[in-house]
This record gives C-alpha cells, sequence and structure tokens, in this order.
C-alpha cells in the first residue's frame, strides 16, 4: 500500500512538473555600426556685450554666426539623436572668478540623418547682469549623438 502512494505521488510530480514546462526559441540580432566622430568646427560666441543699467540676455540662435558648429560622420543614412548634456552652465571670469555668466536654453536640430557627415550648429542664450565685472567669461557645455 505503501509503495502505491508513494508511486502515485511520483507520478504526480513528474505529470504537474511536464505540464509546467515549455521551451521556445528566439531570434538573435545585431547591428554594427561604424564609429562615430563629432569634430568641433566653431566654438559658441556671444561676442562682445557693452554692460548697460538693466540685465540682458544675449541669444544667439543656431543659424546665427556665432553658433557653435560640429561635424558629425557615422554611417551612411544612419539616424542619430542630438541633444546637449547639460540644461545650463555656468561660465567663469578670467579675472575675478567669483562673476559668472549663466548660459541656458541650448538650441539645436534634435534629430538628423548622417550622409555619411551632417553639419550641426547649436544656439544658446547668455544672461549678463547689469553689474557683471568687465572680462572675459569661458564655460564648456557637451553635444551627445546617440545612434537611433
Amino acid at each position: 500500500m505503501k509503495r502505491i502512494v508513494f508511486l502515485s505521488i511520483v507520478l504526480t510530480i513528474v505529470f504537474v512538473c511536464n505540464t509546467f514546462s515549455a521551451q521556445e526559441s528566439f531570434d538573435v540580432s545585431l547591428k554594427v555600426r561604424k564609429e562615430m566622430t563629432i569634430t568641433e568646427v566653431q566654438a559658441l560666441s556671444f561676442g562682445t556685450v557693452l554692460i548697460g543699467s538693466i540685465d540682458q540676455m544675449v541669444t544667439i540662435a543656431p543659424g546665427d554666426t556665432g553658433s557653435a558648429e560640429f561635424n558629425i560622420t557615422g554611417d551612411d543614412q544612419a539616424s542619430v539623436s542630438l541633444s546637449i548634456v547639460e540644461s545650463s552652465i555656468t561660465m567663469i571670469g578670467s579675472t575675478f572668478s567669483d562673476q559668472h555668466v549663466t548660459v541656458n536654453n541650448f538650441n539645436l536640430s534634435t534629430s538628423v540623418t548622417l550622409l555619411p557627415e551632417y553639419e550641426i550648429r547649436v544656439g544658446a542664450t547668455a544672461h549678463v547682469n547689469a553689474d557683471q565685472y568687465a572680462q572675459d567669461y569661458t564655460g564648456s557645455a557637451t553635444l551627445n549623438v546617440v545612434y537611433n
């Protein structure tokens, strides 16, 4: 009797395990892309600003003379997404480093197709305070390019 009960339990476990087990094959793929290169052709330059009695916003559009310019190369006809990593940056004064100018509102195309080279231009807005010290201000931002 014990053997029949034991055999029944073993057979039940075997049938239950087989019922809850399945296999399915799946596809595996890989897309290989050419290495992308980004070359800065021209830095973003707001030019010379005269300090006045009020705060100023100086805006450079992507098509303006002072806009940053980059050449991007990669796979022919590949689609890429573009972005500026920072939402704003702080430029620091060359003589008085406690003086700052904020740059934000970066403006650029967000998606392009490489042919295999593409030129991108970047604009932004600089915020100059009325009491800003007269000196050169510099900073840096990061262009991010990703294959779609």
